[in-house]
């Protein structure tokens, strides 16, 4: 029955208010349906990141993942004003909002979650205060409404989560990028309702480390040790799962006090045991970590060698499943302590984009081994009806286009595999493109449809298409025209020209300077790495698919523009760069990914240990923003050891923010966020001098501080051999297999940390 309201009425209008008022302070909107549920608790699931940056894995539409992925973790969502300022910002890559929205929409109508995911290893956050964690409130909403995620995957690393000296109760923290997390995500959730899904991703360092090390109740230890426990302890009611790392880790401390390293089913097997069992933490009996649901553990592993360290066989990660999810033991090292777990969840992997890369060996057989647990609804035996009607809609001399009729299916056909020769492609929908053929060449197509159990259709009938023959073409394109100058900087040059014709189709254009030849797709280049104040002349040719080449376009002759004076201190090769740190070389900036030292950044390479952030005075991180924060002053020692001196000074001011400072001493220098820093690994009784420079986000570098010239302290006896079970503090000396190591971080030392194995705690001296 509908009851009309008659709006003239002061009574009704003033409701109306209200509720309208009550929409816009709760967050509803009009026109929006409220969020699917969660998936159910018993259905077992592959949850995938999926890149939104390009590092070598290939790239790939969010829409066309495979189907056998229930969660797609998008990676990443990042701080835009600093690892403390707490705005998290988000775009597509290489797509529109339009395009990406449209794609969500899609995933979801076929029952998937998508779920955003903040931090990755480049994107550190730390809430360290009030204002910081309002700011990541505001920004996450802004982009949780925006997109239509289904959720928040916090898959904080580095120094983002770590323990003030002293909290050592993990039911009760007190450091404030713990507590500002915790209540940050605490309303968010409250925010969507409890269809808003929340997942973790740490690293075995910030779990299962805990068992052993605690950071805040030992002043010996890395303090980011087992950091990850408070927060995942005190979101637990609201937490879907965990998804911790089992990869890129050192050997870890099980709950049998055995250590187990990365790669094999002991491994998995003993480090989710852990947080399926519980642990005390710290071995403090007064502090038990209590296990978490097994539907709230989810295992997470790299999808190929390339992915990360620790890639396990499927046959391995199988023997682990089948250990705990069954109780079939494999007479392994590892016995598990409270029987097996056949409600855990499912398995991680990164990533998605590195699945596809290695012909999608993750997922096919994973998902294949989940699909024999009995989900909610029942185990799921119908296969789809057979594809019908498979025709030809086009075709050319390297490719052919199909289409069919739909399968039907008990509960849902979620996608089709296309079979030819000894090849295969899988698609969501009911039409392919088969790219990548040899012309005039005879191909047999069949298609089958997959259900969610991974239930395969009986094969379509065959469909045999032959290519076309190739095309004759000995004719060249027109000459590009009206050949311009579109941008300049000291080491690049902009071009754009008029596009050429064809007879048959213009494919790409080649940029001529010298002895050098670029080739593009489109009617534009920027030509880089050039001298700076150097003159060149540019020529353009266009070629099409038989390689016929056009002659070449009129010369235009540009110089560069003078070389920009670098503010970034230029790179020595004696110098030991920390993660972040900036240095200048050959006109070009470049930042550290990780420690490193004599890694000449201009031949480190797509996968070394520099990033190129761009010509000193333009490009991302050095242009925008030229002015320079003030000099740091009042640079004082404030104490030293044998190997250390503690330095502070007063802050800098800036026109827009100081991000940090950079403590030079000899031919090294330290980066640091705060305006104090111990600098470690000195020499006994020695004098160094110290100065400071503070730097903004846009790169600037201040006015040098004043010099401060300090001494260590008189040395103890020599270095001491490298044992396990020491706690190690910055500047400690030690031997290992004849070698020499300075200790650059606290910690304790563990099996498989050798120093020669981890840089980040060790320098060879």
């Amino acid at each position: 029955m509908t009851t009309l309201i008659r709006m003239n009425s002061p009574v009704s209008r003033a409701l109306l208010l209200v509720l309208m008022l009550s929409l816009v302070f709760t967050g509803m909107t009009w026109g929006n349906d409220k969020a699917s549920a969660s998936i159910p608790a018993d259905k077992k699931i592959i949850v995938g990141y999926w890149h939104n940056f390009d590092n070598g894995s290939g790239n790939i539409r969010l829409r066309d993942i495979s189907p056998d992925f229930d969660v797609i973790n998008v990676s990443f969502a990042e701080p835009t004003n600093g690892p403390q300022g707490g705005t998290i910002g988000f775009a597509p890559y290489n797509a529109t909002d339009a395009e990406f929205i449209s794609d969500i929409q899609y995933l979801q109508s076929q029952g998937k979650k998508v779920i955003i995911s903040i931090g990755g290893a480049n994107g550190q956050v730390q809430l360290a205060s009030t204002a910081a964690r309002n700011a990541f409130v505001s920004s996450m909403k802004a982009i949780i409404t925006k997109y239509g995620f289904n959720g928040l995957d916090i898959d904080f690393e580095g120094h983002s989560l770590y323990l003030n000296s002293g909290d050592s109760d993990f039911r009760n923290p007190t450091t404030p990028v713990i507590t500002n997390l915790i209540s940050a995500v605490r309303e968010l959730h409250d925010f969507y309702g409890d269809t808003f899904m929340l997942t973790m991703a740490p690293e075995t360092f910030f779990v299962q480390v805990g068992y052993t090390f605690y950071g805040g109740s030992c002043i010996s230890c890395d303090n980011r040790a087992g950091a990850y426990l408070p927060v995942i302890h005190a979101l637990r009611d609201i937490l879907d799962w965990l998804q911790v790392q089992h990869y890129n880790s050192g050997s870890i401390t099980a709950l049998d006090n055995q250590y187990y390293a990365m790669g094999n089913a002991d491994f998995h097997v003993a480090m989710a045991d852990m947080v399926l069992t519980g642990f005390p933490v710290a071995r403090n009996a007064n502090y038990f970590f209590p296990p978490l649901r097994p539907d709230q553990v989810v295992i997470g592993l790299p999808a190929n060698p390339n992915a990360g360290g620790g890639f396990t066989q499927v046959a391995e990660v199988h023997k682990a499943l089948n250990y705990l999810m069954k109780g079939q033991s494999y007479g392994g090292g590892y016995q598990l302590r409270g029987g097996s777990h056949p409600g855990m969840r499912g398995l991680m992997t990164w990533s998605i984009n590195w699945d596809k890369y290695n012909n999608f060996q993750f997922s096919t057989n994973h998902r294949a081994y989940l699909d024999q647990f009995v989900g909610g609804e029942g185990n799921d035996v119908t296969p789809p009806t057979v594809p019908a009607n498979l025709i030809s809609t086009g075709k050319t001399q390297n490719s052919v286009s199909l289409s069919w009729s739909p399968s039907t299916d008990d509960r849902g056909v979620t996608g089709y595999i296309v079979y030819y020769g000894n090849k295969q492609t899988t698609v969501t929908g009911t039409s392919a493109a088969i790219t990548e053929l040899f012309s005039n060449t005879p191909y047999t197509f069949t298609v089958k449809a997959r259900d969610a159990a991974g239930n395969l259709s009986a094969a379509s009938a065959t469909l045999t298409v032959t290519t076309d023959e190739p095309i004759l073409d000995v004719a060249p394109p027109t000459v590009p025209g009206n050949v311009q100058l579109t941008g300049k900087t000291s080491t690049s040059v902009s071009l754009s020209w008029t596009p050429s014709t064809d007879n048959v189709g213009v494919i790409g254009y080649e940029v001529t300077y010298g002895s050098n030849t670029v080739n593009v797709p489109s009617t534009s280049a920027t030509i880089s790495g050039l001298t700076p104040g150097t003159a060149y002349t540019f020529t353009v040719k266009a070629y099409d698919a038989a390689l016929n080449i056009s002659a070449a376009s009129s010369p235009i002759t540009v110089t560069t523009d003078a070389a920009n004076v670098c503010t970034v201190q230029e790179w020595n090769a004696a110098t030991a760069y920390n993660g972040s740190q900036r240095a200048s070389y050959g006109g070009i900036i470049y930042e550290a990914k990780w420690w490193t030292r004599g890694d000449r950044p201009d031949l480190s390479g797509s996968w070394g240990a520099w990033k190129v952030i761009g010509p000193c005075g333009d490009g991302p991180g050095t242009g925008g923003d030229t002015v320079a924060p003030s000099a740091p002053s009042g640079l004082a020692s404030t104490g030293a050891t044998s190997s250390t001196i503690s330095l502070s000074w007063n802050a800098s001011t800036d026109n827009v923010g100081v991000t940090g400072y950079t403590v030079y001493y000899g031919t090294a220098s330290v980066n640091v966020a705060g305006t104090t820093a111990t600098i470690s690994g000195l020499s006994s009784n020695t004098s160094y001098t110290f100065t400071v420079k503070a730097r903004d986000a846009a790169g600037n570098l201040s006015a040098v501080s004043n010099a401060l010239q300090a001494s260590t302290t008189e040395g103890a006896s020599g270095p001491t051999t490298w044992v396990t079970q020491k706690s190690y503090v910055a500047g400690d000396i030690v031997t290992y297999s004849g070698k020499t190591y300075v200790c650059l971080q606290p910690h304790t030392s563990l099996a498989g940390w050798e120093p020669a194995n981890v840089p980040a705690l060790w320098r060879l001296q």
